[in-house]
């Protein structure tokens, strides 16, 4: 499963997407950057992949890619 997040915000530069993920490293005022760090770490331990890209002036985009899973059929007995 693939999911994309897309802005067209202020964009990061390569120094500020190289940190994304690291403890207390947040781009907002008001921000701990452990939410970020968390959700990659996450989706990591699901076998999962998070990439981000950006373009200063133009936005970020995420893709999250999952494994799918297969899931028994049970029934309630």
């Amino acid at each position: 499963m693939k999911i994309v997040i897309q802005d067209n915000g202020k964009g990061m530069s390569k120094e500020q997407l190289d940190r994304i993920g690291t403890l207390f490293y947040t781009t907002k005022e008001k921000g701990t950057g452990l939410g970020t760090m968390v959700s990659i770490r996450l989706i990591e331990a699901m076998k999962g992949k998070i990439v981000y890209t950006s373009e200063e002036g133009k936005g970020t985009q995420v893709v999250i890619t999952l494994p799918l899973v297969e899931v028994e059929n049970q029934h309630a007995e």
